[in-house]
């Protein structure tokens, strides 16, 4: 399973970097962390993701206005997650007193590692462009999807800033930070009962790449 995962996501990097033009374009990795709360049909479940993968932007150093920056990540998911079991004292106390079996239930919180796999779509526009230096802000939006034991989809729209350190004629060191809306919904089974949830909340992410620029993504005037 994680073999055909990690060759889909192979073929979805490579089919966009064909449709990137030529004149303007940079390939590299990231490395990122991301935080916040999901309300998952009424339990407030706060997460962590730590991962990296691969980016691709449009426009590293160029002087032009837009850029389409591409992330294709996998992350370590931590999240909880809520289950009743059975709460064992009252249970037997209340069952000797009924004289048959009387489950008494409890809600009880548990943390699941998941593989995440999500695509990052930025749509930058440059407020600061030298030489050296590219700042820029935009939309974002995010598609993803959950593996292992909690599976499930997200999907989310923000906002993000971005600024590139041109080092060189190729290298540029990315950062990246931003905060966005995010909703979904996942699945997991516990002692055979298989749980499914709803799910909105927020986060915020930051993210270091490093890139390499294909010639052409040169400033000029």
């Amino acid at each position: 399973m994680k073999r055909i995962i990690i060759l889909c996501a192979a073929m979805m990097f490579m089919v966009c970097v064909k449709t990137v033009p030529v004149h303007a374009f940079g390939l590299g990795l990231f490395g990122n962390f991301d935080g916040g709360k999901m309300i998952w049909e009424g339990y407030p479940a706060n997460f962590m993701n730590y991962g990296g993968g691969f980016v691709m932007d449009t426009n590293l150093a160029a002087d032009q206005v837009f850029n389409y920056r591409l992330e294709l990540g996998f992350s370590n998911l931590r999240t909880p997650y809520e289950v009743k079991e059975w709460d064992m004292i009252p249970t037997m106390i209340a069952s000797y007193f009924m004289g048959t079996i009387f489950p008494i239930e409890k809600n009880v919180t548990y943390y699941e590692n998941s593989l995440a796999l999500t695509t990052v779509h930025y749509f930058g526009f440059g407020v600061v462009r030298t030489k050296n230096v590219r700042f820029w802000l935009g939309p974002q939006i995010t598609i993803g999807g959950m593996l292992t034991n909690l599976t499930g989809f997200i999907a989310g729209i923000g906002f993000a800033m971005g600024l590139n350190i041109n080092i060189g004629d190729v290298f540029t060191l990315s950062f990246v930070g931003s905060g966005r809306y995010v909703g979904g919904v996942r699945f997991f089974s516990y002692q055979g009962t298989t749980y499914s949830q709803g799910g909105y909340g927020g986060d915020g992410m930051i993210t270091v790449g490093f890139i390499f620029r294909i010639p052409g993504d040169k400033y000029r005037r």
